[in-house]
């Protein structure tokens, strides 16, 4: 499994990098959201892990949907740890 995480918080970022790493996905970590805006529209995930407060133009609703053809699993995710 291939995921993307947009996390711009150091230690939640690595802290998600770690734990699903061990379950053997592999993982691309972009720590802003125009990285992560570039990394979603040029590759192709199985679920992006979004964190719902950070600084670029990618947030909740920017989210690309997986492409047409990839298999039905494909989800997208949000990291929500900032609402109240």
């Amino acid at each position: 499994m291939e995921l993307l995480i947009v996390e711009d918080e150091p230690v939640i970022g690595k802290a998600l990098r770690q734990g699903l790493s061990r379950g053997g996905a592999q993982l691309v970590w972009a720590k802003d959201g125009d990285k992560g805006w570039e990394l979603a529209r040029s590759q192709q995930f199985d679920a992006i892990i979004l964190d719902l407060m950070l600084p670029g133009k990618l947030g909740a609703g920017d989210c690309p949907r997986p492409p047409r053809g990839r298999d039905s699993h494909a989800r997208r995710a949000l990291n929500g740890a900032g609402l109240d």
